[in-house]
């Protein structure tokens, strides 16, 4: 009889270690879902930036500010730094007269490097904006005698 009682004592002893093992893993697992699902949050709500820093990159003069940082919403920062890749003007030729002539805009070329901040997490981009300047009179045929 008290190898019975033995053998059901190291049964019970066995059984809680495996419970007790069951319960930390478990823990654990939960805490590492816990953790990528707050991963997975943050990424999103950079993600989701997206398009509103194309769009508010779109509207920033880059002559005037090459370097800027502008808050997106609450704990997302929006930062980028312009550099002038190339300028130029458009020459038209006359296929008639063989004559030029320039629109009056110039036209900047601009490599942009931004980067959207949420909380502790960044994450980098680089896109080519163009943008224009008017410099002039637009061209009007009726004052040329074509």
């Amino acid at each position: 009889m008290k190898t019975d009682r033995a053998f059901v004592l190291i049964d019970m002893i066995i059984a809680a270690l495996i419970l007790t093992s069951a319960i930390a893993a478990t823990m654990y697992l939960f805490r590492i879902g816990f953790k990528e699902l707050m991963k997975t949050r943050t990424v999103n709500e950079v993600i989701s930036r997206i398009p509103q820093a194309y769009s508010y990159l779109k509207t920033v003069k880059f002559r005037k500010h090459p370097k800027g940082s502008e808050k997106l919403g609450q704990d997302i920062t929006l930062k980028w730094n312009a550099t002038l890749i190339d300028k130029g003007k458009i020459v038209t030729k006359s296929l008639l007269f063989g004559a030029s002539s320039t629109l009056p805009y110039e036209f900047y070329l601009y490599k942009v490097d931004f980067s959207i901040t949420y909380r502790h997490y960044t994450k980098y981009f680089s896109t080519d904006v163009m943008q224009y300047k008017f410099i002039g009179q637009p061209f009007n045929p009726m004052f040329m005698g074509f």
